[in-house]
């Protein structure tokens, strides 16, 4: 049998997607070489649409001379004769694209595989419709397999006949004298590889190789011009390629995860080396991903830098530091704690949960009970009031930040040289807190990379200096999390062993229902990177862009596979609890009914942490059906029959109402029609100026001669409450028998 091979995208394929990516590297490359100084900016600046142009007007003067294609030299010629290019620079640029072809050439493993096999007991030929000269290209083959010295080569355009017309096979065949029956063609282009080799009495194989999604289609339509489009989507399509066999995990990190973290990771190197940087602590545990990226791309680029992987979380550095003294742990709660619960509270400030039971009406304690908005800001104004409180979480910490010094001081006493820390998004918080916790030790400013920072710390200071690579936020700020998810759990504090600080990770919840399928991911991650780092020409600040690009999509339309492996990563709202949630699970018809229908809160019929990615995950009827209930009900309005979470709460027993006002009657009136609930006495500060109510209005002293079980303040304005509160407890009202609302 005779066997005849495609070349470009069957046996070797270019770094960049399309073949005019290869005039993009050489337009970047006009501007270092000494040879191009006098040729006119504009040319240099545009060299790919001149190259481009000259091409397409070469092909139809050769058309008109009756040949089907071109030869490199014609092209320069046009090109020449369309900008007044002298000879000797014609000559340098046809030699700079051969050198840009060589090397942005990449092999195809499985077909030359494939072909060295066949070559055993089958005459073997090289067509290829191609304006590069039959031996350069050879040069390029043998650079990949030494197989290719021998075999002969056809190439359309020094033959001037192509396979896209046909006339290239019949060439073939009759020059030697090749008996079409026995013959058998393979190659990637449906058309001229499949339908024309057929029409020439052969047999056809096609090589699939790697399609592009409709994102990257669309991305290379209107995005194209771009060399780091050109490079990732090549790099996309090569790994992809290689690797058809793979798991739908491992190819989201080749096709997703890659392209967006690559540019990050290699710019967070270059300009470590051009700050005199020499360590780099990637923090854990988004920095678990990160930091295996970059011990690729150092040791692929020999880059005179060292890394270390720094255990540390939101959990265990932030109270730990906010609870050194008051005024700091004043700030803390008023811009950062962060709960829905106060089970979630009690988490964050790292006690138990009767250590708080003294302090909060124990309706507010029960079990899965999500707090208004209004009942959280008083909570919180409590934290900052509660001298008693404030006592037993500073002493808490007092073991936990210790030991969090210790292993810092231990970790920070290995880096070699100037040292900076590696994160990937946040709001620089947890640097801050980290700061604070080695500020005794550590007198140099902490440096941090990060990928983005959404609503960054509100005090910058010259201890702290942030660094980010993308100027802009992404619709869903948190998605791009998921992407460096690690498989081993948060850091909740650390453990002295044998004279060594280590980690103590929790150990409640796993990464990733199936570690397996994560670890798959990572290795598609690191297969797209082991290409890039080789052959990527530009520094890593030019690849944000096309990083934003896909970290967008993302957050717009995720294809199926991106949607469950995002979606299915067990997460927590701030990172600050070690129970975890779905990040973004799909939503069953019962809970769009509840949450787009009846209104009721997210935090209590949603499982996951983010509505919007579950919103993504919608299937076509769902969509319709969440278009319908939005205009039966729009967003805000509570149906008839069901009350505003933040209208009253759901009490039982004896209750003492606090205030005569409007918001005093109302809840006066709402109680009244509780069955199970009764008001024994209704206070007011001026009650003598109260007048007729429903009730006998009494001085607040009378609290003391009645039983009762809740004391509830109907005082709208949250300022009024705290002082009313404070002046409550004062009276000897217990704390855990006040509610507000």
């Amino acid at each position: 049998m005779v066997y005849t091979f495609d070349i470009f995208d069957t046996l070797i394929t270019r770094t960049t997607a399309q073949p005019e990516g290869i005039f993009m590297i050489m337009q970047e490359m006009l501007d270092r070489d000494d040879r191009f100084t006098k040729l006119p900016s504009h040319f240099k600046r545009h060299f790919r649409d001149f190259r481009m142009d000259a091409e397409s007007e070469a092909h139809r003067r050769a058309a008109n001379m009756g040949r089907e294609d071109v030869t490199l030299e014609m092209i320069y010629a046009q090109m020449a004769y369309m900008n007044y290019l002298p000879r000797e620079t014609v000559q340098w640029l046809m030699e700079l694209e051969l050198a840009a072809e060589a090397e942005n050439s990449i092999p195809i493993p499985d077909n030359i595989n494939r072909l060295k096999s066949l070559k055993e007991e089958n005459e073997i030929y090289l067509l290829s419709d191609m304006y590069l000269p039959g031996e350069h290209i050879r040069q390029m083959l043998v650079a990949a397999d030494g197989v290719f010295r021998d075999i002969p080569i056809l190439v359309s355009g020094e033959i001037g006949k192509n396979k896209s017309s046909g006339k290239l096979y019949a060439y073939f065949l009759e020059k030697y004298g090749i008996d079409s029956r026995k013959w058998v063609h393979i190659g990637d282009n449906p058309k001229s590889d499949g339908v024309m080799a057929v029409r020439a009495g052969g047999r056809s194989e096609l090589y699939s190789g790697y399609g592009f999604t409709e994102f990257e289609r669309r991305l290379l339509k209107e995005q194209g011009n771009q060399y780091a489009v050109q490079f990732t989507l090549g790099m996309v399509r090569k790994v992809k390629g290689d690797k058809r066999e793979s798991t739908r995990a491992e190819q989201v990190g080749m096709s997703v995860g890659g392209p967006v973290l690559f540019g990050y990771v290699l710019w967070v190197l270059q300009e470590a080396l051009r700050q005199g940087i020499q360590t780099l602590f990637f923090v854990a545990r988004d920095g678990y991903l990160l930091k295996k990226m970059a011990d690729l791309i150092i040791r692929s680029r020999k880059m005179a830098l060292q890394t270390r992987y720094l255990y540390g979380s939101r959990y265990v550095w932030r109270i730990a530091a906010a609870a050194a003294d008051r005024d700091r742990f004043r700030d803390w709660v008023q811009k950062y704690a962060s709960f829905s619960t106060l089970a979630e509270l009690v988490e964050e400030l790292h006690l138990e949960a009767e250590e708080l039971a003294d302090y909060f009406p124990k309706l507010l304690q029960a079990d899965g009970r999500v707090l208004s908005a209004r009942e959280k800001l008083l909570i919180k104004e409590i934290l900052k009031t509660e001298e008693s409180l404030f006592r037993t979480v500073a002493l808490k910490q007092s073991k936990d930040r210790a030991e969090a010094v210790a292993y810092l001081r231990q970790e920070l006493a290995s880096a070699e040289g100037r040292a900076a820390f590696v994160e990937l998004n946040g709001t620089g918080r947890s640097q801050c807190s980290m700061q604070a916790l080695i500020a005794d030790f550590y007198k140099e400013p902490v440096i941090s990379f990060f990928y983005a920072m959404t609503n960054a710390v509100d005090i910058q200071t010259d201890n702290n200096v942030f660094y980010k690579y993308t100027y802009k936020r992404l619709r869903i700020d948190t998605v791009i999390e998921m992407l460096t998810r690690a498989p081993h759990g948060q850091t909740i504090g650390y453990r002295e062993e044998n004279g060594r600080w280590n980690p103590v990770l929790d150990a409640s919840a796993r990464e990733y229902p199936e570690e397996q399928v994560y670890e798959e991911y990572i290795k598609g991650v690191l297969a797209f990177t082991r290409e890039a780092c080789g052959h990527c020409r530009c520094p890593g600040e030019k690849l944000s862009e096309v990083s934003l690009m896909y970290a967008e999509h993302i957050c717009s339309e995720p294809e199926p596979e991106v949607q469950k492996l995002i979606g299915d990563i067990p997460s927590s709202e701030e990172g600050t609890g070690t129970g975890t949630k779905l990040y973004g699970p799909e939503l069953t018809d019962g809970q769009l009914r509840q949450i787009f229908l009846y209104h009721v809160p997210v935090q209590e019929c949603y499982p996951g942490i983010r509505l919007d990615f579950s919103l993504l995950r919608l299937t076509p009827e769902q969509k319709k059906t969440m278009a319908y209930y939005q205009m039966l009900n729009p967003a805000g309005q509570v149906p008839a029959g069901k009350k505003s979470r933040d209208d009253t709460l759901e009490i039982t027993g004896k209750i003492v109402l606090y205030g005569a006002g409007k918001r005093g009657q109302d809840l006066y009136r709402e109680i009244r029609k509780n069955e199970n609930a009764c008001v024994v006495l209704w206070v007011d500060k001026n009650y003598k100026n109260c007048g007729h109510r429903e009730m006998e209005i009494s001085p607040p002293d009378r609290i003391l001669e009645v039983s009762y079980d809740y004391l509830w303040i109907g005082v709208a304005d949250l300022e009024i409450v705290k002082g009313i509160r404070e002046d409550l407890i004062s009276l000897g009202v217990p704390a855990v028998k006040i509610l507000w609302n």
